[in-house]
């Protein structure tokens, strides 16, 4: 009786559900977290790598350079000792060097003055030019003759015992020189010298000899010795001469 409505026999449609805004908005902010979160793990994880990585470079390192100083330190104090050896060895060697040109210088002047003494108290005064001949030797001849008095005297031994150097090239030399000294007799005053009697008697004489020398220790004496009284105690280098020189 009816007409049936088409409308009404037509299925029903499934009603699509909505979706919010707010939810797709907190998704996509829990995705954008979730890929930080990623990102920043990713990061750390490569940081922590190279730190660990590269810890055992910087600790190698630092021991090389802690190494190296001490190295340095060590070569340093090597060197200063090293140079200051040196420095004590050479000055050592100039001590030495020293010591040795005084013992030397010493030695000949000790020889030189002894020599000549000997040949200051050797006279004649018969020949009285012989004496002379013998002290140009050791002086000039100006202080040759003033040295010369005409006496008659011959040596046993000479002996240097001091040394004195009172400037860079002069010295005193210290002579005793054992002496045996002629005195012509009484009542001879008419007889000829060559035929005087005389008395002989032994003096000891001590005699300072003032010497000059050279770089070449060549020596002179360069004023006249002076006679000086015996030393209440000095030791005595003896050295016997067999003859003049």
């Amino acid at each position: 009786m009816f007409r049936k409505n088409k409308e009404n026999t037509k299925p029903k449609k499934e009603k699509k559900e909505k979706k919010s805004f707010f939810k797709k908005k907190d998704k996509l902010n829990m995705d954008l977290e979730d890929s930080v979160a990623n990102l920043d793990k990713q990061v750390n994880g490569v940081k922590e790598k190279k730190l660990v990585s590269v810890m055992p470079f910087r600790i190698a390192r630092a021991f090389i350079w802690v190494l190296i100083g001490i190295l340095c330190f060590r070569g340093g104090v090597s060197v200063f000792k090293g140079n200051q050896s040196e420095a004590l060895k050479k000055e050592n060697e100039k001590i030495l060097n020293n010591m040795e040109k005084q013992s030397s210088l010493e030695t000949q002047a000790f020889s030189f003055a002894e020599e000549f003494a000997w040949d200051y108290f050797s006279r004649y005064p018969i020949n009285t030019q012989d004496f002379i001949n013998r002290i140009t030797k050791y002086t000039t001849e100006q202080l040759a003759n003033e040295m010369n008095n005409g006496t008659y005297s011959d040596v046993i031994y000479t002996s240097a015992f001091y040394f004195e150097k009172y400037s860079e090239n002069q010295v005193n030399v210290s002579v005793k020189a054992r002496v045996r000294v002629y005195t012509p007799k009484a009542g001879q005053e008419q007889t000829p010298q060559d035929q005087l009697q005389y008395d002989t008697n032994l003096v000891d004489y001590y005699l300072e000899v003032p010497i000059v020398f050279d770089k070449d220790m060549n020596m002179a004496v360069d004023a006249l010795p002076v006679m000086t009284a015996p030393p209440e105690k000095a030791y005595f280098k003896n050295k016997e001469f067999s003859g003049t020189s």
